[in-house]
């Protein structure tokens, strides 16, 4: 019986129900539907093995074991779900086998009963022809001929009954033998069929004591298995979400909601929702003015908390004004690592992070320790970024060096705008050995984090100043606690500086 034909309700004839149901097409699926179970948890165990923590320190070092106990739990889960996938892949294939002989069987059964059938009816017939052959005998020929049956039958002449009762019980041994049969495949299904539905195992109970790290996790279980396979399921996940795009919109209150739930995710829950949502994990929320709040927010989590979020959120953290730049950076280095590792689609993209390398080295490629990835945005593939020389998180005076026309993130763009910023840094150095407090620091910021004016005469842009105030509004404002006190010079396109004292800021032009 090939799959999709409907299996016969009437299995009498084999003395019983149907000795194999069920449908090898279902079992198939079902099969499919594990392996892609299996395949989703590959991808969140590879990448929970994929996140790189950064930095030492017991934070740092309970992460690491935290991702380590995750991995090693979807990974006990992926094997589960591999060997349902290959036992249900059994299944169908024994399932058909037993259908097909079953299908065998009756069909048999089936012509071994219109025999028997037909020999009644023979039965019949030789009756009739008895009583004719008889009516045309006289008695002596009758008793002739009772007496030739009797003591020749091989010799006399044959009726239809004869053959009949002989067609009969031929049917007979026949059925008899195929319900036989039926009844010992019914029995070698339900065999296999045991075997099988003992091998649908799923892990139960502290199964990363099973796996050999000696920690028990009360959420393992067929739950915890079942919310990984079906995210968008999850109540949290859905609130997410739903604050994700009302923060969007510049709902302040739905973005601090939404980083406090991220902040509340187990370490496989952050690292899978970060993988089904690449976009969200590997770009800045929106922009919003509740740096105070993010400060408060941040400072409050636990150290283990936030070496995950920088981890698997770096989009975010690497952007977030309120946050420390020493862990800005380290998110920021973060998703460049990632998107080093898998690489992204876009041209754009590729060079952008290829420009901000050239920015963090030396021309020998070795690494220079003085500089730090305070902002790194995909902006939908046109890449900002900002290189900082020197400490924010701790400098006096903060310069921060902005491009005018046609500078972007790429090679020759950002890099270039560096070595100036470098300039301006080692010049601000020595001016404060001279002249400034004593231990007060320096930073310059090269910030491309703007969509900068294209080129003249190619683009008019730079006759305009809507880009210029369009990217000013994306400047830490230097009132917030993203700054320190002191004198904030602004380059605009030039080396000529606009200063003021820290916190006025220079008007904005009056709106229409």
């Amino acid at each position: 019986m090939a799959w999709g034909e409907r299996r016969p309700a009437d299995w009498s004839l084999l003395g019983g129900t149907d000795p194999a149901p069920g449908s090898a097409e279902d079992v198939q699926r079902a099969s499919v539907a594990w392996a892609g179970n299996a395949g989703r948890l590959a991808d969140a165990q590879d990448g929970l093995t994929r996140t790189v923590m950064a930095g030492e320190g017991a934070a740092v070092s309970a992460v690491r074991t935290l991702l380590e106990r995750d991995a090693a739990l979807i990974g006990m889960y992926r094997v589960a779900c591999e060997d349902i996938a290959r036992a249900f892949q059994r299944w169908a294939a024994s399932l058909a086998g037993f259908q097909v002989e079953a299908a065998r069987l009756l069909f048999q059964a089936v012509q071994a009963h219109d025999d028997e059938e037909a020999g009644y009816k023979l039965i019949d017939a030789g009756k009739a022809e008895r009583i004719h052959a008889a009516g045309q005998r006289s008695l002596l020929e009758g008793i002739a001929q009772a007496a030739a049956e009797t003591l020749a039958p091989a010799v006399t002449e044959i009726f239809s009954d004869s053959r009949g009762e002989a067609m009969v019980d031929e049917a007979r041994e026949r059925l008899d033998a195929l319900r036989r049969q039926a009844e010992e495949l019914r029995n070698r299904y339900d065999i296999e069929g045991r075997r099988v539905a003992g091998s649908l195992h799923i892990p139960a109970g502290p199964v990363t004591q099973q796996a050999g790290l000696g920690i028990t996790d009360s959420r393992a279980g067929s739950g915890y298995f079942a919310a990984l396979l079906a995210l968008r399921k999850d109540p949290r996940y859905a609130s997410l979400n739903a604050l994700h795009a009302k923060a969007a919109q510049g709902d302040v209150a739905a973005r601090q909601d939404y980083l406090a739930l991220l902040a509340r995710l187990s370490p496989a829950d952050l690292v899978i929702y970060g993988m089904t949502n690449p976009d969200r994990a590997r770009n800045p929320l929106a922009m919003a003015n509740n740096t105070a709040h993010v400060k408060s927010w941040w400072d409050g989590l636990a150290p283990d908390a936030r070496a995950l979020l920088t981890a698997t959120v770096p989009g975010i953290i690497g952007n977030l004004n309120g946050i420390p730049y020493s862990v800005r950076n380290t998110a920021n280095r973060q998703l460049i690592q990632i998107l080093t590792t898998n690489p992204p689609a876009d041209e754009a993209t590729r060079k952008a992070i290829e420009g901000i390398n050239n920015s963090l080295s030396y021309d020998d490629g070795s690494p220079r320790t003085d500089r730090f990835v305070v902002s790194f945005d995909l902006n939908k593939g046109k890449p900002l970024a900002a290189v900082a020389i020197g400490d924010l998180d701790t400098a006096g005076n903060v310069t921060w060096n902005i491009p005018g026309m046609g500078t972007t993130v790429a090679p020759g763009g950002i890099d270039a705008w560096t070595m100036g910023a470098q300039a301006v840094y080692d010049r601000q150095q020595r001016l404060l050995a001279r002249f400034g407090p004593v231990g007060m620091t320096n930073a310059v910021v090269s910030w491309v984090g703007y969509d900068t004016p294209g080129m003249f005469p190619d683009s008019m842009d730079v006759f305009a100043s809507d880009k210029a105030w369009a990217g000013a509004d994306k400047l830490p404002p230097p009132w917030t606690d993203s700054m320190k006190p002191g004198t904030l010079a602004m380059v605009r396109g030039s080396r000529r500086s606009t200063s003021w004292p820290i916190p006025t800021a220079p008007p904005r032009p009056p709106t229409a």
